[in-house]
């Protein structure tokens, strides 16, 4: 624990036998209230849910003031007593903090004998709650954890935007192939009709040419026919237009 800074001339440690047994909290502060030392502790700052323990070697009994103006004036008007007698007679009173953030105005509520009272002597303590270093230490990787589900989350939903941006563009190539092929298919089946039909006869640039014609070739490679007697040229075979006339 911490004990009053500096230490309380007329309280030794057989004094605090029994204050410091009282402690079983995770945190103690020891507070020592003494009208022969004006530079006791009038200021503390402890944590959450922790222990705040005044001895005292006097006269003396622990009030909770109701506002901060109540306790710099030591105001008793609408005090609320937390010491019982028991606690008087062992001369020790443990406060316990809680969980709020807040501030408690403790202050000595009995007068010795001889005026001013001791509040106005300076046994009267704030104790300020906050947050303790674990607290802080939790609150911090919950933070962090938090940041890493976050960042986690993006790139799942990056990820399953570029799936779903891939799958459709798979889809739309797959069905521009499979309608350029049903097309294809279609041509062809089509020109397997006309075959039958006799509407279209393909013919082969080897198939025997009728008399004045010419095989020749493109610099591409491809057949064309000459008539030398008209000098004209065509794509198509002689023999095919001769056949279909027949």
């Amino acid at each position: 624990g911490t004990y009053g800074v500096p230490a309380i001339s007329d309280v030794s440690m057989e004094n605090l036998t029994e204050p410091i047994n009282s402690c079983y909290s995770s945190q103690c502060t020891y507070v020592a209230w003494s009208t022969r030392d004006a530079n006791h502790q009038q200021k503390i700052s402890v944590s959450k849910n922790a222990q705040v323990i005044f001895f005292w070697t006097g006269d003396n009994s622990v009030y909770l003031a109701p506002s901060q103006d109540a306790f710099e004036q030591c105001s008793f008007g609408n005090a609320h007593r937390l010491s019982g007698v028991l606690d008087d007679a062992r001369k020790y009173y443990t406060f316990h903090t809680g969980f709020q953030d807040r501030t408690y105005y403790l202050m000595s509520g009995k007068t010795n004998a001889y005026s001013p009272s001791s509040c106005e002597l300076g046994l009267k303590t704030s104790v300020e709650v906050g947050e303790s270093s674990s607290d802080s230490a939790r609150r911090s990787q919950g933070n962090f954890v938090l940041v890493v589900l976050i960042v986690v989350g993006f790139i799942a939903g990056v990820m399953m935007l570029v799936c779903i941006v891939y799958s459709c563009r798979k889809n739309r190539i797959a069905a521009k192939t499979t309608g350029v092929n049903k097309r294809l298919s279609h041509r062809i089946q089509l020109k397997r009709r006309e075959s039958k039909n006799g509407t279209h006869l393909q013919s082969s640039p080897t198939m025997q040419l009728p008399d004045g014609w010419q095989l020749h070739f493109t610099s591409r490679g491809k057949a064309y026919y000459w008539h030398s007697a008209t000098r004209t040229s065509q794509w198509e075979h002689p023999g095919s237009s001769i056949r279909q006339t027949r």
